[in-house]
């Protein structure tokens, strides 16, 4: 008989705590359920985190490009410095077999 007694307390109690649990659940959704957010409607998506991450991406492809084209110019560059050293030491070889030719003394 108390054996009874306690599962029907236990199974009170349970009953109580489900019920407990489906009202909060149901005042958490009730709660969430305002107004909807439709950020190109209203034109304040530059606020939302998805043009945040569009705009990152965005800045992130500028910056490989830039990166790439400052190699590129960088190659070109030390290429022309690679010419205006072997020009330079052809004329410094001329300039000295020439001053080699009037006997400096």
């Amino acid at each position: 008989m108390i054996d009874k007694q306690r599962r029907g307390d236990e199974n009170d109690r349970n009953t109580r705590q489900r019920k407990y649990i489906l009202n909060y659940a149901t005042d958490l959704v009730n709660a969430g359920s305002g107004p909807s957010y439709t950020p190109l409607r209203s034109e304040n998506m530059s606020y939302s985190r998805a043009n945040s991450i569009n705009d990152l991406r965005t800045a992130v492809i500028e910056s490989i490009d830039i990166m790439d084209g400052a190699a590129v110019l960088g190659q070109k560059d030390a290429e022309r410095l690679k010419k205006m050293g072997r020009a330079f030491t052809k004329q410094d070889h001329k300039a000295g077999q020439q001053m080699g030719k009037l006997g400096v003394r």
